[in-house]
């Protein structure tokens, strides 16, 4: 029970969300929130990019988009999963004289359509519209590493897009998309999947001194802190979540500066985040991928004597906004106790205070990345991936890499 025993904000923020696992109201209105987004007629497509400018102006004036320091003259940024592009046009607005490159999922495949201006018509903004998650020679895997009889064989690229260019600013803003057309063999792991396809082809092009922004979902889960403690050993790290768009949603932004992308922390968690994604595309007995153990209570522990303190410093403020808003929120304030299925009113067998990232209530979850830690056991490396193993990266090698790339 750390969280709720440190700190008073998120044992308010846990007892709202049970709360939220008892009303019927609540999942009316994430399940209308759900339909909404994923039928947009144009006007809606209008609201929200409303919506996201709005969020980008705040994220601007929380500092994320400030010129760093490695910037010799314009800023160049990579915007990871751009569309509808509201982000780049709040950041062309601060630095008209910028270049922004991107990466997003085309429309055919289920992305959202572009909203501003790209290419011929605005050459500042230059775009590749792919799946992002299926560059797999960015993930450390060969056309020969790919079993002939996978079901995406056909689909992975060694393409590189970007490849040979360095960003002062990357911004990673993807999340499963309801509306993806993808096999089936995916869905429970694409959340891992697009989140380490974002952190492994940022931190591949962004300039040592740069600044990383990242979209991230319940910072009391288990593989979100295990991100954010990772991140805390090469960049600065703060917490940023909008006042007023999405505010009773678990999402926030993490703000990394000065990333020191060349140490040797920063190379070791690149290539975890390549295990993982290799683990999430090929692993497993079949080769189509095997889900994360989820976490024991000896690595908790472990994490939270040493990050513990930290996280609730870090995140005192984004809970409050959420606590604040779920407190607030109309649904809430309307609900009438009504008696609910065994279906809806089971509650996870592992508690929220332990931080399973499937904890918690918001009818949206199914947005959020499932990354808990890792654990190999017996019976779960026989991968008909070839090559596929745990990384073992020792400091030594990790500083000649970095030299080497240097």
């Amino acid at each position: 029970e750390y969280l709720s025993k440190n700190d008073s904000t998120f044992k308010k923020l846990d007892s709202l969300r049970e709360e939220g696992w008892a009303s019927s109201k609540g999942d009316d209105h994430f399940k209308f929130q759900r339909e909404r987004a994923d039928n947009k007629d144009r006007s809606q497509e209008t609201t929200f990019h409303a919506i996201h400018t709005a969020i980008g102006k705040e994220l601007a004036a929380a500092g994320a988009f400030d010129k760093p320091e490695c910037a010799v003259m314009n800023i160049q940024a990579l915007n990871l999963c751009m569309a509808p592009g509201a982000y780049t046009e709040v950041f062309l607005e601060i630095h008209p004289d910028a270049t922004v490159k991107g990466i997003t999922l085309p429309l055919e495949l289920g992305g959202h359509p572009m909203t501003i201006p790209y290419g011929l018509q605005d050459p500042r903004v230059n775009l590749y519209f792919l799946d992002i998650t299926m560059l797999a020679a960015e993930f450390g895997v060969t056309s020969e590493n790919i079993p002939a009889d996978h079901p995406d064989a056909k689909n992975f690229t060694m393409h590189r897009p970007h490849g040979r260019e360095a960003f002062d600013v990357v911004l990673c803003d993807g999340q499963t998309l309801r509306t993806h057309q993808r096999l089936e063999y995916r869905e429970n792991r694409e959340p891992l999947r697009l989140l380490t396809a974002q952190l492994i082809l940022g931190m591949a092009r962004i300039k040592p001194g740069g600044t990383f922004i990242i979209l991230l979902h319940k910072a009391d889960a288990f593989d979100t802190m295990q991100l954010l403690r990772s991140f805390s050993g090469f960049a600065k790290i703060a917490l940023f979540k909008p006042q007023k768009s999405h505010n009773t949603r678990s999402t926030f932004y993490l703000i990394a500066k000065d990333v020191k992308s060349l140490s040797v922390p920063a190379i070791e968690a690149t290539e975890k985040w390549k295990f993982d994604w290799q683990q999430a595309t090929f692993g497993g007995e079949k080769g189509i991928g095997i889900d994360k153990e989820p976490p024991n209570d000896e690595e908790v522990n472990a994490v939270l004597d040493e990050f513990g303190p930290e996280l609730i410093k870090l995140c005192q403020h984004i809970w409050s906004i959420q606590t604040e808003a779920l407190d607030k929120a109309k649904w809430r304030q309307e609900q009438v106790d009504q008696p609910r299925t065994p279906e809806h009113s089971r509650r996870p067998s592992f508690p929220l205070s332990r931080l399973n990232p499937n904890s918690s209530f918001e009818p949206h979850s199914p947005l959020e990345p499932h990354t808990p830690f890792f654990s190999p056991r017996k019976g779960n490396n026989e991968n008909k991936y070839k090559g596929l193993s745990q990384p073992q990266i020792s400091p030594e090698k990790a500083a000649k890499m970095a030299g080497k790339w240097r």
